[in-house]
């Protein structure tokens, strides 16, 4: 195997969630990078932080995974590895000191990205999916979300909120899915975040806000089974969920949970505490920016890392950073 062919790239993404890590065949000369294998663990990290700090088990649970996630690109013959954490480890106190123990206990040395850092690798990711010029974006993950506007100079607006599916499922909710009344706290929360905004990320009517994250890629996959349209899925590129198409998979875990547990176990397991809680915000998040739906891409926030640090071809300048609302 040549130099060229050889040249494999690990990017791991230590999300609130999920831990994942992609491996990618690079060519530097166009600056263009195929995927070509992942491997995930949903380790559920955000939820080991405690009273501020990231606890022993937590630790423990992190070096565990991480060290499975490098055998498995030695087995992969990766040249190079990238790590870095969002929302998972932005609050803890005692970030340093995990920083530290990881990199001295596994080798892997984590990028803990600031929120607007996140904002901007989202934007990369988006971009990479080949989108309108101009838009409005959401990356709905374990622990936050992010939303920002943008245009062709970049963002305009950008605001990253506490209210992640991980996040919302351990305040919100005490069984697998939410109750009604469950639902309703939810909502009211997400509103609560959204209020701080005021109208600044408003769309015009008929708009589908493009998502990212796990949660959503997950959600178009329960609502393709529902509808029997799970083989056009896997053909295209993008999907669109209306705001309706959320409701009836909101609707399904209230009406009828036994059918709901027996379609997630077989479309998402790994998501089944959370998914829908997730639902709900994306629902309540389009409802209230005046969006008719989300439109569900398959790039991210580690394409978008890939593209600006790793290939050097992102369309957004460090300068350019999204501004907070």
């Amino acid at each position: 195997m040549n130099e060229k062919t050889n040249d494999r790239h690990a990017v791991i993404d230590v999300g609130s969630n999920t831990i994942r890590t992609v491996i990618y065949a690079l060519d530097r000369e166009r600056r263009t990078a195929e995927e070509l294998i992942s491997e995930r663990d949903f380790t559920g990290i955000i939820a080991y932080v405690k009273y501020g700090r990231l606890c022993e088990a937590g630790q423990v649970q992190l070096i565990e995974v991480l060290r499975k996630m490098k055998e498995f690109c030695e087995i992969a013959s990766c040249r190079e590895i990238s790590c870095f954490s969002t929302a998972s480890l932005r609050g803890a106190e005692n970030l340093d000191e995990v920083l530290a123990r990881v990199r001295e206990e596994t080798g892997i040395a984590i990028r803990p990205l600031s929120a607007a850092e996140e904002t901007l690798y989202d934007l990369e990711g988006l971009r990479a999916a080949g989108v309108e010029e101009t838009g409005t974006g959401l990356d709905l993950g374990g622990g936050s979300c992010q939303v920002f506007r943008y245009d062709g100079n970049g963002f305009q607006a950008s605001a990253s909120m506490k209210i992640g599916s991980l996040t919302m499922s351990n305040l919100c909710v005490g069984g697998i899915f939410p109750t009604k009344g469950e639902a309703k706290k939810i909502r009211a929360k997400v509103k609560r975040a959204l209020e701080e905004l005021g109208d600044e990320m408003r769309v015009p009517a008929g708009t589908f806000v493009y998502a990212m994250g796990g949660t959503v890629r997950a959600a178009a996959r329960v609502h393709a089974a529902l509808s029997g349209t799970a083989a056009m899925l896997r053909a295209q590129k993008t999907v669109r969920l209306s705001r309706d198409a959320l409701a009836d998979i909101i609707e399904l875990s209230q009406d009828d949970p036994k059918e709901c547990i027996r379609l997630l176990s077989r479309v998402a397991p790994a998501r089944m505490h959370t998914l829908i809680t997730g639902v709900i915000v994306l629902r309540t998040l389009c409802k209230a920016l005046g969006a008719d739906g989300v439109e569900v891409v398959r790039t991210g926030i580690r394409e978008g890392y890939l593209r600006k640090e790793i290939l050097g071809c992102g369309s957004v300048s460090d300068s350019e950073a999204a501004p907070a609302l």
